[in-house]
């Protein structure tokens, strides 16, 4: 994974976005969350992510 190489071990690290809620969030949102990272996410008004990810992503942040 390219951010491990960067920046070694992510587990505590903030991952933030600021853009719409597309499918590159949703990865990067679940991909975060299964590596133990921080996740802050802006969205613009009606772009916010999949409320389903979004579900997910908190349950994978509880387990790690």
């Amino acid at each position: 994974m390219a951010l491990e190489d960067h920046f070694g071990d992510v587990k505590g690290k903030t991952l933030a976005w600021v853009g719409d809620g597309n499918n590159v969030l949703h990865d990067l949102m679940l991909g975060g969350a299964k590596l133990g990272m921080n996740i802050r996410v802006a969205t613009p008004e009606g772009y916010e992510a999949n409320e389903g990810i979004l579900e997910t992503t908190k349950k994978l942040a509880a387990e790690n």
